[in-house]
């Protein structure tokens, strides 16, 4: 979600050195090394990952941050959610044990989309 830290951990980095993250072209982060990191006050969009380095050819990953709301009427049983950048396909409501309420929404994007 727009606006929260975001927590990365690399699982298996093999013989890579260097780790950059970037949204539209921009470089919001690099390290020589890597290690777990974390991206506070994320921004919407559609971010890339690449670990490159040593023998192997670079690794790309993405993930999308959405600037979304949502909401739950006890009274109605009826949840509203609304993104300036994304499309609901399915929503999904957990409890998490902070009592805090997240909506997670699963969005394929297609090359077209992005």
């Amino acid at each position: 979600m727009k606006g929260e830290t975001v927590n990365i951990n690399v699982l298996d980095p093999l013989d890579y050195t260097s780790i950059t993250v970037t949204l539209n072209n921009t470089t919001v982060y690099s390290s020589n090394n890597i290690v777990p990191f974390s991206l506070t006050n994320v921004q919407p969009g559609l971010y890339t990952i690449t670990a490159s380095g040593g023998q192997s050819p670079a690794s790309v990953g993405t993930f999308f941050v959405v600037n979304a709301t949502g909401s739950f009427n006890t009274n109605t049983g009826v949840l509203t959610f609304s993104s300036t950048n994304a499309t609901p396909v399915l929503v999904n409501v957990y409890s998490l044990p902070s009592d805090r309420v997240m909506v997670l929404k699963p969005i394929i994007l297609t090359d077209a989309d992005r």
